[in-house]
């Protein structure tokens, strides 16, 4: 994978891959995030259950829904990922946890930490 496998769109290099949507702003666009992007690709489908345990345990998601693990794995749907040099964050824009609002989750590395759940 390279920048050229991108398409430019208003500031943004995006890139659809499996239903993944990824998106690097054209400020931190170098072959170091590309290589983050791509990893992110290979990776994603081993550690979305971490990203479902991790939205699951965040106490705002546990208190309002109360959905377990393999609930949110199965009402997630698929991600839009903006990267940085340092990882990024995914938004899960048609989710089926709550039909009204994205939720994001921050992340580090190629989905090695997981960090705060936005909603």
């Amino acid at each position: 994978m390279d920048k050229s496998d991108f398409t430019e769109m208003g500031g943004f290099f995006e890139l659809a891959v499996d239903g993944i949507v990824i998106s690097i702003s054209d400020q931190v666009m170098c072959d170091e995030v590309v290589q983050l992007a791509e990893k992110v690709l290979q990776v994603y489908s081993q550690r979305v259950e971490a990203v479902a345990e991790h939205i699951a345990r965040d106490e705002w998601i546990a208190e309002a829904y109360g959905f377990s693990k393999e609930e949110v794995l199965k009402k997630l749907g698929k991600p839009m990922v903006l990267l940085n040099k340092n990882g990024g964050r995914l938004s899960y824009c048609e989710n089926r946890i709550d039909d009204d609002h994205i939720i994001d989750v921050e992340f580090g590395g190629a989905l090695e930490e997981f960090y705060e759940v936005g909603i």
